[in-house]
């Protein structure tokens, strides 16, 4: 999960993820990576909108994604609509 992080993420807008999902893979293009209202001093939080195919609607869950930049990571994905989604990650930042 560590190179699954803002900076990796907004350095790879516009490019696809492989999304194993229990009807096979399919993929998501990463559209956009924002800072949350949550990010500061003590929290590392972002928002990643992913773009797919209405061939392929995922519903709310826990989805293995694949990248060359970040590898292999275990994330929830949910749904805004049959062809948007978004992944939270807020992590507290050691001091």
């Amino acid at each position: 999960m560590e190179k699954f992080n803002y900076d990796n993420l907004l350095g790879i807008v516009g490019s696809k993820a492989k999304v194993s999902a229990e009807q096979g893979e399919t993929e998501l293009t990463i559209d956009a990576v924002e800072r949350t209202s949550l990010h500061g001093n003590q929290w590392d939080a972002f928002c990643v909108v992913m773009k797919g195919s209405e061939d392929c609607p995922l519903m709310q869950g826990t989805y293995t994604l694949k990248h060359d930049a970040f590898d292999s990571v275990e994330l929830l994905i949910s749904p805004n609509s049959s062809t948007e989604y978004e992944i939270h990650v807020s992590r507290k930042i050691a001091n």
